[in-house]
Order: C-alpha cells, then structure tokens, then sequence
C-alpha cells in the first residue's frame, strides 16, 4: 500500500520558483509539513502563507544553500516543530554560466560548483545523521538530463550534476542500512525561469507538450509515496518534445 503525506515533515531547498515550487505546492496539497528554503524572503513568506493549513504549516528558512548554516537553520526548524524530519529535497540550483569553457571565468566555475554540487554534498551531511538515528528518510536529489548527456556550452554544470548522481548512488549505499533512501530525480529540459537566470534564451519546443514543474511535482511524490521497503535509485523524467540523439 502507497505512503500518505500526511503526518510527513518535508524539507524542499529552491521552493519559490520552477520545480521547487510545484513539488511544495503538490507536497502540500497531499498533507506534508513543510520547511521550505530560498533567498528571497518576500516570495518565501507568500508562498509559506498561500501553502500553510493548521494542520500542514509551511515554514519559511531564508539562507543560500551554498552556505551549510542554512541546512542548519531549517533541520532545525524541523526538530523544533516537528522533532523529526522525513523527507529533504535538493532542488535548488541553477545554470549560473551556460558559455564555453573559455568563456568561463574561476569565479563563474566554482559559483556553479557551489550551487549545484557542494550544496546537495553539505545539505545531506547535516540531515543525514537525523535520518539515521530516526532509522527512517528520504532524501531527493535533482540532478538534469545534463548529467547523462552532453550538450556544447553545458561542461561546467553538467560535471556538476553528473557529480550529484555519483554522490548520491554512494550515500544511498551508505544510508541504506539505516532506513534511509536516496533517490535522484533527473529532469529533462524545461521552460522555468532556470533560463533566464543562466543567460540563455527559452528552449524552443510546443510547451503544451513538454516538461514542466507539475510534472516533475507529480515524480517526487511518487518517490515519496512508494509502499514500505521499495526504493527508487533514479528516476528520469523527459517532455515528449524533447529529442535527445542519442537517447
């Protein structure tokens, strides 16, 4: 029998926007508590507020996630609440510079490093020993069709993102015998403001039917929702406009 949310304290980095967003909105809507995390404080407070119920508050953490206090901050707004902490969902990251290598700057190389690697590494070392002594959790981890495939101008932020899978395939081995899973959740392209923020135009496909955040909301629930003793290591999720050669 599925897993309900209910009950469940879910803890999602990135929450304002694209598919942080959608996956609180839907974690919410199936009875999660929830500690949502992103930088700007007044988009956090609006979405905590339009998400929160007596019964499934929504907890607002402002902090950048490249800085492990910000995990801190928000385990422990869980523990304080709640006194455990379910489900933790690295979401946020970003392109920071999609250009060629030599466009790329030291500074451009380890911003993407730090948001999109260093950041999930520092998120589960903090919730990881809690998972542990509850012997029960979950951790997703959103990586990118970027970490299997390769594209020009993507090198930085796609080695990162194959970085989190390998990362996350070791600690699911680690974790295991605790009770803990560890999923990684792959998506393909996807018109969010992901694009904006990295500099490059729109994806040009028929957004009616291509990926978008619902989508990738409606695959971490499913995640989180599997029957009691399954697992899912890595799950892929593509819009059917999208053409990967080779696939």
């Amino acid at each position: 029998m599925a897993k309900s949310l209910h009950g469940r304290v879910a803890l999602i980095t990135g929450a304002t926007s694209g598919f942080g967003a959608a996956m609180a909105e839907r974690f919410a809507a199936e009875g999660a508590a929830l500690v949502l995390v992103a930088r700007q404080r007044e988009r956090l407070e609006e979405t905590c507020a339009r998400l929160s119920t007596p019964e499934t508050p929504a907890i607002p953490v402002v902090g950048d996630v490249t800085q492990r206090a910000t995990f801190e901050t928000a385990l422990t707004a869980a523990l304080e609440r709640w006194g455990k902490l379910d489900i933790l969902i690295n979401n946020a990251g970003g392109g920071v510079q999609i250009a060629p290598i030599e466009a790329q700057t030291p500074e451009s190389i380890a911003d993407c490093l730090n948001l999109n690697l260093a950041s999930v590494i520092n998120g589960c070392a903090v919730v990881a020993p809690v998972m542990q002594r509850q012997q029960s959790g979950l951790i997703i981890n959103v990586t990118s069709a970027c970490a299997q495939f390769a594209w020009p101008g993507w090198s930085v932020y796609s080695a990162a993102k194959a970085g989190v899978a390998m990362f996350s395939r070791c600690l699911y081995t680690e974790l295991r015998p605790h009770g803990v899973a560890v999923t990684v959740l792959a998506p393909g392209g996807a018109n969010t403001g992901f694009q904006s923020a990295a500099g490059i135009g729109a994806f040009d496909w028929d957004d009616s039917d291509s990926l978008r955040a619902e989508h990738i909301a409606h695959a971490a629930l499913a995640v989180a929702t599997m029957p009691h003793g399954a697992v899912v290591p890595h799950l892929v999720a593509y819009g059917m406009s999208q053409d990967i050669v080779p696939f």
